[in-house]
């Protein structure tokens, strides 16, 4: 559909506005509960790695059974029907906020009394502002893999493979838990040791080299299957890096600001990262071309590194 039929239709809009409020929801809910974890285990990094790996174990486990649901709800359908998934969500969604209700969060032993001024104090750090401009960069290359990754795949298959047809819901269904399950959860537990002996810059440094192999890999793969242990690698790319930004940033904010100064990265990594990428690859992809669109990437990683 063009461009200016798209947006002449209530459709986009409507569904514009729900992926909006949906992402500012998800966004406030995500911020505090790293705030409170954060308080709750006195900012320790290894500690908080061994708390988000059950976050990403959800996520593996969970996308195995809303795709079996999935599929078989949608049995004899000519387009699958997605309402098991919404529903699973939903119901997610009300027991957390049920255990959420029963937390006991420690209160900060000197409340800001001015969040404006700190947040201000911390922003006139040099290294603070440079860990911002990476959070940004690293949310750019995080969202390029979550949202161009199923184009990746089908182009692979559409041009290089096309007996993978029939199996390429489950290979991204595969993919995705190996990412959790294999990558994400040994990794969130590690990270924090990781951290604290090399440092949070560092980390992030580690980090950015891995993103650099990922993209180089998955520039020269030419079958769907191979993308599945490259996967394993979104362990050091966003796990370390996640880790290191939500735990520098409990370090380095003052007092009664904890909260804020986690929201500052959060809208780094995934506020202004996401927004930037969306305005350059939705100029530049073409279908069949998201392939070619991940030599950029890496290009960039190893510049920065």
């Amino acid at each position: 559909m063009p461009d200016a039929k798209s947006f002449g239709s209530w459709t986009f809009w409507w569904f514009a506005f729900t992926v909006t409020l949906r992402m500012i929801l998800f966004m406030v809910g995500e911020v505090l509960q790293e705030t409170i974890c954060m308080g709750i285990i006195g900012g320790d990094p290894v500690k908080f790695g061994a708390q988000r790996l059950w976050g990403a174990a959800g996520w593996g486990v969970m996308s195995i059974i809303a795709g079996f649901l999935i599929d078989w709800y949608s049995s004899g359908l000519e387009h699958q029907n997605h309402l098991p998934g919404y529903l699973l969500s939903t119901t997610a969604f009300l027991l957390d906020f049920l255990v959420a209700t029963q937390l006991k969060v420690p209160e900060s032993d000197a409340p800001a009394e001015n969040i404006v001024k700190d947040v201000g104090k911390v922003l006139k750090n040099a290294k603070m502002c440079i860990f911002l401009i990476w959070a940004t960069a690293g949310g750019i290359f995080t969202v390029y893999i979550w949202f161009y990754f199923i184009w990746y795949v089908d182009d692979l298959a559409t041009i290089y493979h096309p007996e993978r047809k029939p199996i390429l819901s489950s290979i991204k269904g595969i993919s995705l838990t190996i990412e959790c399950l294999g990558g994400e959860v040994p990794f969130f537990y590690l990270s924090g040791y990781l951290i604290k002996r090399t440092g949070h810059m560092t980390a992030f440094s580690i980090s950015f080299a891995m993103f650099a192999l990922r993209f180089l890999l998955y520039s020269v793969i030419r079958d769907p299957l191979w993308v599945l242990p490259v996967e394993l690698l979104n362990g050091i790319t966003f796990g370390l890096s996640y880790i290191a930004g939500i735990s520098y940033s409990a370090k380095i904010a003052p007092n009664g600001s904890e909260g804020t100064v986690q929201g500052l990265f959060s809208m780094a990594f995934q506020g202004f990262g996401s927004s930037l990428f969306y305005c350059f690859t939705g100029f530049v992809r073409n279908p069949g071309k998201s392939i070619t669109l991940f030599f950029v990437p890496q290009e960039v990683h190893w510049a920065q590194h």
